[in-house]
């Protein structure tokens, strides 16, 4: 569908699932109380925002699931490229401090090996409790950090006196830092957008766009280099 054509606007699959939020993480329109749900949520197949009719629905993102689940417990760093956007995330919402600084000195790495490098970004300080989230990302840091997954939650849930709390209900992992199993405790996500607006769309002209931005920006050294920064080689 990429290759042959399409709309820049569209990102789901075939069936109309976009698997940026089917993965079962924070997702399916769950909202904490107080926080208005974001407008990036579809309650029926489309170009966008549909999570599925069950969270991990797709045989594409049960790929991933079983990807991550084997590497994320022994992984560095997952970095998470994009067709567009033009900018660098670097931290999830419902990470550690700690883990939410070392994402963002990894990035700050990373973004410098790209000329000019994209703009630094942090997600919206609600991201994960208005109903927004499920994407790769967010799955890869879900292991990483412990959390477990809950048939009525989703995986955003630690074990609290032997009961599933929501990410939705302690908003902050630091104030529950004593029920803090991390299976991981070095891993870190950065999400890298390249592209700088929708006009990147699909089909020739759009590969060929994002061809010119790859040789501006120096992408060739960018994965030698993101090597060389994982592995502390000068």
């Amino acid at each position: 569908m990429v290759i042959n054509g399409g709309n820049a606007s569209r990102k789901s699959n075939a069936r109309g699932v976009d698997l940026n939020r089917n993965m079962p993480s924070i997702n399916a329109g769950q909202h904490a109380k107080g926080v208005k749900r974001t407008s990036h949520f579809s309650s029926k197949p489309g170009m966008a925002y549909f999570a599925g009719y069950s969270l991990g629905s797709e045989s594409e993102t049960r790929a991933l699931i079983k990807w991550f689940d084997h590497y994320v417990p022994k992984a560095n760093v997952y970095i998470d490229l994009h067709q567009q956007g033009g900018m660098t995330f670097y931290n999830k919402r419902f990470v550690t401090e700690r883990i939410d600084a070392l994402s963002k000195d990894h990035a700050q790495k990373t973004n410098a090996l790209l000329q000019n490098g994209y703009p630094l970004r942090a997600e919206p300080s609600v991201y994960g409790l208005n109903g927004s989230g499920g994407s790769f990302t967010d799955y890869a840091e879900s292991v990483s950090e412990g959390f477990v997954y809950s048939f009525k939650y989703g995986r955003m849930v630690l074990m609290i006196d032997g009961k599933e709390t929501p990410l939705l209900c302690f908003k902050d992992i630091d104030k529950q830092i004593m029920h803090y199993k991390p299976v991981n405790e070095r891993f870190k996500s950065v999400t890298i957008e390249i592209g700088r607006s929708q006009s990147t769309g699909a089909g020739a002209a759009a590969r060929q766009r994002r061809k010119n931005e790859y040789e501006k920006y120096g992408w060739e050294g960018f994965l030698t280099g993101t090597i060389r920064i994982v592995l502390g080689i000068d």
